[in-house]
């Protein structure tokens, strides 16, 4: 099984642009019932689970052969 090794700067960023966005999103009150507000236990919950969950999608799809070459199986013959 192989494991990747992703750049910690990069997780950082997108752990970031999610919370950020996500939190814009609850504040503006389009999927949550106040707005106005920001739900804080949320969003820590969110934070704490973002790098898990992404980092086992880069091991599924590192190792799971037909993932890299998902674009060509899928490509229509023109």
């Amino acid at each position: 099984m192989r494991l990747p090794r992703p750049a910690p700067k990069t997780y950082l960023g997108t752990i970031a642009t999610v919370l950020a966005t996500i939190a814009v999103i609850q504040y503006v009150g389009v999927f949550f019932e106040a707005s106005g507000e920001l739900d804080l236990t949320y969003l820590a919950t969110i934070g704490l689970i973002l790098p898990f969950s992404t980092y086992l999608l880069a091991v599924v799809t590192e190792n799971v052969a037909f993932l890299p070459g998902w674009d060509e199986m899928n490509r229509s013959e023109q």
